[in-house]
């Protein structure tokens, strides 16, 4: 049997000094017709908390409507997926000031039965939205097959 391809994660850390920041990660599944996304707040100097990372699976639907923003055709995006486990909220916000990165993300996810709610936010500037833009559209032709 062949071995499945692994993709490299692209990671954007927004650390800062008081420790509010976060990272995100988005990795390429084509076996699993997905691109997964990880969100993990800042605990300590330029230190994540991926152990309580909040996760998002991003079928072809999902892509779509980030290409969408990415490429200008909406402001903004709110994905929205509901398990047996909870709920979790992917949120993206086109803005109009130039002196502000153009893109802010916001992830959270619920928990069913505990009812707490973890969130995370961070600003995505051009550059880093380029290359999400490469990552989905390279997504969308491994998934399909094109």
């Amino acid at each position: 049997m062949a071995k499945e391809k692994r993709f490299n994660d692209y990671i954007v850390y927004k650390p800062t000094k008081k420790n509010t920041g976060a990272a995100l990660s988005l990795n390429m599944s084509p076996e699993m017709e997905a691109v997964f996304v990880r969100g993990a707040a800042q605990k300590g100097e330029h230190s994540f908390d991926w152990e309580k990372r909040i996760v998002m699976k991003w079928g072809l639907s999902d892509i779509g409507k980030m290409l969408a923003l990415l490429e200008g055709r909406t402001k903004e995006v709110d994905l929205f997926h509901k398990t047996d486990k909870g709920h979790t909220t992917f949120t993206v916000k086109m803005g109009d000031d130039p002196k502000l990165p153009r893109y802010f993300v916001q992830m959270s996810k619920q928990d069913a039965a505990t009812k707490q709610v973890a969130r995370v936010g961070l600003p995505i500037s051009d550059d880093e939205a380029c290359i999400l833009t490469t990552l989905l559209k390279t997504a969308v032709v491994r998934i399909t097959g094109w």
